[in-house]
């Protein structure tokens, strides 16, 4: 996996793990699995809401965390579980 892959890898996960900590109402859980050449990481959590990418206003330092993850990610989305949790998850292929 290229040294671009990795950076994608790194940043994403920083923004779901962020957004399950600041948002989330319980303790999140990381999962990471590696298929071929394809990396896909899950974050756990028992959510305040559903979260969506959103337009932010250009000046804005925060709020862009899924609009990232859209735009990088090869894939992504979010799963109900049960229990009222919630998986964010994306991948990157290399």
């Amino acid at each position: 996996m290229g040294t671009e892959a990795l950076d994608t890898l790194e940043l994403l996960t920083s923004e779901i793990v962020t957004n399950a900590l600041l948002h989330g109402r319980a303790e999140p859980h990381l999962v990471v699995t590696v298929r071929g050449q394809t990396v896909r990481v899950a974050v756990d959590d028992q959510p305040s809401g559903w979260p969506r990418p959103k337009a932010v206003p250009v000046l804005s330092q925060s709020g862009r965390g899924l609009a990232l993850v859209d735009a990088l990610a090869s894939s992504w989305g979010v799963e109900q579980l049960p229990e009222d949790r919630k998986r964010v998850w994306f991948e990157v292929r290399a």
